[in-house]
């Protein structure tokens, strides 16, 4: 609540009191909840060095007790961290490793997937050289649209159009396709997101 209000650092206070007590409890998985909130609240705040810090914290015991989707989310937490870094190599590595777990995992929640794949298709795309990369990755998360948020989507529809614009020929009619079909998810849930696909 603190941290989608705003107040970051008061969010910050009370998520290490909470890791206090867990820590007191010896609660792993708990512990391993705090460290992902600060890392992300850290995040937040553009202080990207103690983000990966508690993100890195949380992973490693998460990798022991925790459910395989949780991983996942420490490693995209992870890859979103060092590409807001510009650090896109282990951007990419981690980002990596969490789909590899992904594919690998039975009864993986497809949003989880999805949110993966469209977060390595940016590093790829925002890098210039490897928009190849990036478009089999997109492709895959609109695959997954019955299970996707409407604001995932609308991106990884619109970052695929970005990306066959950069095609020659321009394929006009895809282009205009994916285009179309962000700014209609985004006109129908009243994104402030509109104006970038317009």
């Amino acid at each position: 609540l603190d941290k989608n209000a705003g107040r970051l650092n008061e969010a910050v206070s009370n998520y290490k009191k909470s890791l206090h007590y867990r820590s007191a409890d010896h609660d792993s998985i708990g512990i391993a909840k705090c460290y992902t909130n600060l890392g992300n609240v850290y995040n937040e705040k553009e202080m990207i060095d103690s983000a990966i810090f508690y993100q890195l914290s949380a992973l490693r015991i998460n990798e022991k007790v925790a459910e395989k989707g949780v991983v996942v989310d420490n490693y995209n937490n992870l890859g979103l961290s060092y590409k807001n870094n510009g650090d896109y190599a282990l951007a990419e590595e981690y980002l990596l490793s969490g789909y590899q777990v992904a594919k690998k995992t039975n009864n993986i929640e497809e949003q989880r997937l999805a949110r993966i794949c469209n977060n390595l298709a940016n590093v790829y795309y925002e890098q210039g050289a490897n928009i190849a990369k990036a478009k089999p990755y997109l492709l895959e998360t609109i695959s997954l649209a019955d299970s996707v948020s409407d604001d995932l989507l609308a991106d990884a529809s619109n970052t695929l159009g970005l990306i066959l614009m950069e095609q020659n020929p321009l394929p006009k009619d895809s282009i205009l396709f994916y285009f179309q079909f962000a700014y209609n998810i985004y006109k129908s849930t009243g994104s402030t997101e509109l104006a970038a696909v317009t």
